[in-house]
């Protein structure tokens, strides 16, 4: 909220009230669309990423068999992969 806050003051539009407003309005969209994709990025490349992950230490696995470290790498994966998916899901959800 102190973003938006921030950057609604910041912009500097002249003209009568509604086009001030409307200007505004598409300024922030931008700003908000930046700052969607900076913290965000594209979801759904990241869940392909980590899919892919998986898939690899899953193959791995079955030709040479697994060690400890790549058991916990992809534990950490699967719990990369449900984050993000909820994530995305909640995107979704407010779309």
């Amino acid at each position: 909220m102190k973003m938006v806050e921030k950057w609604w003051a910041s912009y500097e539009v002249n003209g009568w009230v509604a086009y001030v407003i409307n200007e505004k309005l598409k300024y922030l969209k931008r700003d908000l669309r930046k700052w969607h994709e900076e913290c965000f990025g594209d979801v759904q490349q990241k869940t392909n990423d980590v899919v892919q992950k998986i898939n690899d230490l899953d193959i791995k696995d079955e030709e040479e068999g697994m060690e400890v470290k790549k058991v916990d790498e992809r534990r950490d994966l699967l719990g990369n992969f449900w984050r993000i998916f909820r994530r995305h899901d909640s995107i979704l959800h407010q779309k």
